[in-house]
């Protein structure tokens, strides 16, 4: 009849009891909160931002008929828009 000791048997890294052997962390039941992307702040201003561009745009649009002009104006109306729309909803 044979016995198996523990020195035969293989032991998956973090499993030891030895204190020696470093243990991987074990993953938690309850689920953590995880921050946001964007605060509610951050995402009004670029929501307001990329609104008034795309007005912008469609004006220019309206009336030049060029492509090129009113996506250069809606992209600048959202850059410049965005620090003055930052400073007031603050």
């Amino acid at each position: 009849m044979s016995t198996t000791t523990d020195s035969n048997v293989p032991q998956l890294q973090g499993t030891s009891t030895d204190p020696a052997v470093p243990v991987a962390p074990q993953p938690t039941a309850a689920v953590s909160r995880e921050t946001p992307l964007f605060s509610q702040h951050a995402a009004i201003v670029l929501m307001m931002a990329v609104i008034a561009g795309c007005l912008a745009g469609a004006l220019t649009f309206w009336k030049s008929h060029s492509l090129a002009e009113a996506a250069l104006a809606g992209l600048a109306t959202a850059g410049a828009g965005t620090p003055i729309l930052h400073k007031l909803i603050g």
